[in-house]
This record gives C-alpha cells, structure tokens and sequence, in this order.
C-alpha cells in the first residue's frame, strides 16, 4: 500500500461538488492532488500536541457527564442514550467550539442534526448506495451523501462561530481554532484555498464520524465489564492508582492506563 500509494489516493465517493458541495470538499470526498494537499496541511492539527490541548474542553464535558449521572443515579436509565448526548457534548466543543447541553435538553439541536447528517431511511440508504457505486444515477438526480437540512443547521453554527472569534480574539485550541490557525499561515498563491466553506467541509464530517463511534464504543465496553467483574475491578484499580499520582486527568494520566487501552482496542476487535 506504502510502495504503490499512487493507485490509492481516490475514494469509491461520486467526485461532484455540485451534488454535494461540503462532503466532497472534504479530506474524505476530495481527490488526487487536491486531496493530497489538503492531507498535508491538515496532518499537524491531529498531533499529540494539538490533542493534549483539547484535553480540557473534554474534562469539562466529563464534569457535566458526572453531574448528569449523580442527578439519574436512582432512574433507570438507556446508557447508549447517555452516552449519546456525552459524545455530541465533546464533539461539538471540539469540532465546532459550542456548548450544546445535551444533558439540559430532551434532546438538543446538535444531537438531533448531527444523527440526521447520515441518512438512515431506506431513501438515505438508496441515495448513499447510489454515491457511492452507482455514480450515474447519484449524478442524474443530484444526490448528497449528507443530509442537507443538518448541512444547513451546521453551516449556520459555524459561521457564527468563525465570527466570534475573528471580532472578539476568543481561543480555546479547538479544531475551529487550529483550522482557522492554518488559514492564517496560508499563501496567496495555495491553489486550493481553505475558505470557510472547505474549513466547514472538514468539521462536519470530523463531527458525523466521532458521534455515533464514541458511544456505541463505550456502550459496548460499560456492558462487557459488568458481566466480567475481575476485569472491571482490574480496570478499577488501575484508574484509581494512576489518578492518585495527578490533580487531574492529563494526557500523561491516560498514557499510563496501559489495562484500560487494552480494554478499549478489545472491544473495537469484537465490534469492528
């Protein structure tokens, strides 16, 4: 795959920004030089340093996590629906640099988009399929592999988030942050520029991606370790030891938790 790259750069994606202007302008809809230049600048924003300062906005939306927790403690409760609203939580801050409470909410505007940006229904099924391996059809009726009404919501809260922090000088080492960091380290002369348009096209997906993953993951994990009680008092112990050594949770504090990366990597196995 290394040695033979250049046979491999290209998706099985319907190449049309007409049909659907964000996905393929997106590190995963975009091609050959354009994608590979897009790929190039887009690397340093997932550096472990660019991570660890997202650390903080993800401690904050544990914080509201627990809180929620203590407030359901004598309901019975839908963990995956928990853990729903957790992720949209640390996604959106992340991605997008809101607070949606989704714990406040029966059911917030971002939860209720960002499940709607892939379609389910059997007509999203058709129109994914079809964009995928059925491009003349997708073409002829200008499908969009994302749904356009959790398009149009998204792009609305972008844009207002690029302009809070272009007039009011706002930071908090988000993806918006160190997208709007590489557009301003751009020059004149990129043939592909990164416009609001194209940063907007890297987030939603970064969005779509991260939400459903996040909380089947760990629905799956909190479901195994209470029918392997040795495991989940192994996992236990490990996380009270090594966060007796830190104030707080810090990036150094998950490198150490060596049981609880095995647990994980276990049940993204069984599931994927």
């Amino acid at each position: 795959m290394i040695r033979d790259f250049s046979s491999f750069p290209n998706k099985l994606f319907l190449d049309d920004k007409e049909c659907d202007p964000v996905f393929n302008n997106s590190l995963f809809g975009t091609r050959d030089q354009e994608w590979r230049s897009l790929r190039y600048r887009l690397s340093p924003v997932f550096t472990t340093g660019k991570l660890k300062g997202m650390l903080p906005l993800i401690g904050e939306c544990g914080e509201r996590l627990e809180r929620h927790l203590e407030k359901i403690s004598n309901e019975n409760v839908e963990v995956t629906d928990v853990l729903s609203r957790y992720s949209t939580e640390v996604i959106s801050s992340c991605a997008f640099g809101v607070k949606c409470d989704c714990f406040q909410k029966k059911v917030s505007e971002f939860q209720h988009y960002g499940k709607k940006i892939f379609p389910k229904d059997t007509i999203g099924l058709i129109k994914n399929i079809s964009y995928i391996f059925v491009h003349s059809v997708a073409k002829f009726f200008k499908f969009s592999l994302l749904n356009q009404s959790g398009v149009k919501y998204f792009r609305k809260v972008f844009k207002e988030v690029l302009n809070q922090r272009m007039t009011q000088s706002t930071r908090r080492n988000d993806f918006v942050d160190l997208l709007l960091d590489l557009k301003r380290q751009e020059e004149k002369h990129e043939i592909f520029g990164l416009d609001d348009e194209r940063m907007l096209a890297q987030a939603i997906p970064f969005f779509a991606a991260g939400l459903e993953t996040t909380a089947t993951i760990v629905s799956f994990a909190l479901h195994e370790l209470s029918l392997n009680s040795a495991i989940q008092d192994r996992l236990r112990q490990e996380i009270q030891s090594v966060v007796n050594n830190y104030e707080v949770i810090s990036y150094q504090a998950l490198e150490e938790m060596k049981y609880l990366k095995m647990v994980i990597l276990g049940i993204i196995f069984t599931i994927f």
